[in-house]
């Protein structure tokens, strides 16, 4: 039996990493949104999340445009948000966006 062994890659660096980020997707959000929720009631535990929650929303509104409502389930991962964006010329209207994410809570009830 042979064994290849490949080298590690040396890992990038902060700038490489974050100009080779991908957008956020909506499931994304989803996590770390209900991450950050669960974690309001230990505040060692929201401390660490706040931040990374809001990094994540900030490039998702980027991407996606800003979250202009949204219902997040407290109990599973689930979330249905509405996005806008600008418009693009002035006589273009701004662009909506429904993203859902309720895999979780619809489950038993497709």
């Amino acid at each position: 039996m042979t064994e290849l062994v490949q080298p590690y890659a040396a890992a990038p660096t902060q700038a490489e990493h974050q100009s080779h980020e991908h957008p956020p997707s909506f499931t994304e959000l989803v996590y770390a949104h209900f991450i950050w929720w669960r974690a309001l009631h230990d505040e060692d535990a929201h401390a660490h999340a706040t931040p990374g929650y809001h990094r994540l929303r900030s490039r998702f509104e980027q991407h996606h445009g800003r979250v202009v409502h949204a219902y997040w389930c407290s109990d599973v991962e689930s979330a249905v948000a509405l996005t806008e964006r600008p418009r693009a010329h002035r006589w273009h209207r701004h662009r909506l966006d429904f993203h859902r994410e309720s895999d979780w809570a619809t489950k038993e009830h497709p």
